[in-house]
């Protein structure tokens, strides 16, 4: 009976650790220098969806958000309150620059989401209406989904690792193969060379 109470107390913590892991949402303030600017960067999965929102006392602030390959994927400016929102096309480290364009220090507010608390952000309409207990149940399905993609994600992943492993493993052994089979054609040329050598010396 322990062992039984043991092993749920173990399943629900590794749940909830999953749990954790796929929710990431965190705000804070901070004071950007006239003409200075800030980068933050989050891994995200493939598919998976990042929110920002960045609040400003002037609109003399540009927003950029640079994809896993550094490219500017989304380019806002001159507003106080800047949203924007990005589905990653593939797993890596998305950037966030804040860049502050005018003459003074500004005090900005971020506020970042990624994973589930996006997706619930970005589904805020539809969700709404709902009952503290329905928006729990709702937060677990995205949790669910989010947890079968990362799981589909990772066997990919392994699969295509091991995959790369056994071609290298096989031109090591194609690559030792031949060049055993060279050092043992160099060896006989070598072998009679010599024997010829001795013999034309008379040593032989």
């Amino acid at each position: 009976m322990k062992v039984l109470h043991s092993k749920a107390v173990l399943s629900s913590f590794i749940f909830f650790a999953i749990y954790v892991s796929l929710i990431s949402a965190f705000d804070f303030e901070y004071t950007l220098e006239a003409h200075e600017m800030e980068c933050f960067g989050e891994m995200l999965a493939e598919h998976s969806i990042i929110v920002a929102l960045i609040e400003s006392p002037t609109e003399d602030i540009v927003v950029r958000l640079y994809d896993h390959e550094g490219k500017a994927h989304r380019t806002l400016a001159r507003h106080r309150e800047i949203k924007l929102s990005h589905a990653a096309e593939k797993t890596g480290t998305h950037t966030l620059c804040i860049d502050n364009v005018g003459t003074q220090s500004l005090n900005i507010k971020v506020s970042i989401k990624t994973g589930v608390e996006a997706k619930i952000y970005t589904d805020l309409a539809t969700t709404s209406h709902f009952k503290p207990i329905e928006l729990d149940v709702y937060k677990m399905e995205r949790v669910l989904e989010s947890i079968q993609a990362d799981t589909k994600f990772i066997i990919h992943r392994e699969e295509a690792r091991l995959r790369h492993h056994d071609d290298i493993s096989f031109k090591m052994t194609v690559f030792s193969v031949v060049t055993l089979i060279l050092l043992s054609i160099l060896a006989y040329f070598q072998s009679a060379y010599l024997k010829n050598f001795f013999r034309s010396k008379k040593l032989l």
